[in-house]
């Protein structure tokens, strides 16, 4: 049987914010008592609700054809064994979302032609160890194609570093500045 595929679809936009912060945050709820949470989808080709959402105000605006090949569309490929992923039956009953505001989302998937029945959502952030892949759409050629992304290894990260720390008195000014370039880029990657 063939694993379901999850992804989080976004614009390219937000996918340098994603690749930069090595997380996917979480959205807000439509409102304070209601849980915030990652969008997904098992849309294997494309998920239109993701292309076409503008959130302002707590409302929402569907995008023109134009605006969303301007964006530019991407998407995350989850690995779902390393994070919680929950329908959307599971999420009416989990995130308090009112029962007004779940018939909005359900209009709202309709007005895009997408299929709410293959929306998912995760209660938490999704960081860098939970993603398989990353794509982006190139409306050219109509297919999706891998953009690459280097998965950091911290726990060898980190033997390195403590190995470099014994190598430090013996390096020169430049060399000492250098190490403190690097390890500035690594601390703003990990702490955004």
């Amino acid at each position: 049987m063939n694993e379901l595929k999850v992804f989080h679809y976004t614009t390219r936009l937000n996918l340098s914010q994603i690749v930069r912060d090595r997380t996917i945050h979480m959205s807000p709820g439509f409102t304070e008592m209601e849980k915030s949470g990652v969008w997904l989808s098992t849309n294997t080709d494309f998920e239109n609700s993701a292309a076409s959402i503008s959130r302002s105000n707590k409302t929402f605006r569907i995008r023109k054809e134009s605006e969303i090949k301007t964006l530019g569309m991407a998407r995350v490929e989850i690995d779902t064994s390393m994070v919680k992923v929950f329908t959307m039956n599971q999420y009416k009953n989990i995130s308090r979302v009112s029962t007004r505001n779940f018939k909005n989302l359900c209009y709202f998937a309709a007005q895009c032609k997408s299929d709410i029945n293959e929306w998912r959502i995760c209660f938490s952030s999704i960081n860098s160890k939970a993603w398989k892949k990353i794509e982006i759409f190139d409306n050219l050629n109509s297919e999706w194609k891998d953009f690459p992304f280097q998965k950091t290894d911290f726990d060898e990260l980190k033997k390195l570093l403590i190995h470099t720390k014994e190598l430090v008195p013996f390096m020169d000014k430049k060399q000492k500045e250098k190490l403190t370039g690097f390890l500035n880029v690594i601390k703003n990657q990990m702490n955004p």
